[in-house]
């Protein structure tokens, strides 16, 4: 999981050198119609943030025993304080993604199986980061890869997840001169988080379909079959 301060602003209470109580350990929510769970983390990177920090960190997530596939609406505890929700299919099977890359004309392509995929790109340092979530593997079925780096800044993105599958694609910190997302006849979703893109085309496909494009500077945008 990637966000903004996850373990909080404050670590907790200290005393000299004596006694430390740190109680930051970010605490992951999943809400469903059914059930409200709570999920364990480990590797925060990086640790204590500041206010106003928009530095992007990482959790890894560990899902509870019993863990059912669904949507559910997900927040981060940190120091009793919780995030605001966002909604994310969650799935516990293994699917994969293959990406490609061209150095000429400096595009990265997606394509997926035909089962449900999560992928979640991010630029961090000048390079894009591709990662599989909830159990989406990248790359090669066989190889159990969770994600790939791109040594590459402001590239092109294609993902044509066209095959069968409910799939959730999401940019977060993403600058680019232009993403093309194709979806196929499955239940689809697509986020736009703090990204700077020229121009934007989007196709939902079949099915129930939704675009979330927030905080974002996307200067020229064409979607079609999103409600």
């Amino acid at each position: 999981m990637t966000g903004f301060r996850l373990t909080g602003i404050s670590q907790g209470s200290s005393y000299g050198d004596d006694v430390e109580n740190d109680t930051n350990y970010p605490i992951v929510r999943l809400t469903s119609n059914q059930s409200v769970q709570y999920a364990r983390t480990t590797n925060w990177t990086p640790g204590i943030s500041k206010p106003g920090d928009t530095k992007l960190s990482s959790v890894q997530v560990t899902l509870p025993r019993g863990f059912k596939p669904g949507l559910y609406r997900v927040a981060v505890i940190a120091n009793g304080m919780a995030s605001r929700e966002v909604w994310a299919y969650l799935a516990d099977n293994n699917n994969y993604v293959q990406p490609n890359y061209d150095v000429q004309p400096n595009e990265v392509t997606l394509r997926d199986d035909a089962l449900n995929n999560s992928v979640l790109i991010t630029q961090q340092s000048g390079k894009l980061v591709v990662q599989g979530l909830a159990g989406t593997l990248i790359g090669d079925p066989d190889n159990n890869a969770r994600s790939v780096t791109f040594n590459t800044s402001n590239p092109s993105i294609t993902a044509n997840f066209s095959n069968t599958g409910n799939n959730r694609l999401s940019l977060t910190g993403v600058s680019s001169p232009a993403v093309n997302v194709l979806f196929g006849p499955g239940n689809d979703a697509c986020s736009i988080l703090f990204s700077t893109i020229t121009s934007l085309i989007a196709d939902g496909g079949l099915g129930t379909d939704t675009l979330t494009v927030f905080g974002s500077k996307v200067t020229q945008q064409q979607s079609s079959n999103f409600p």
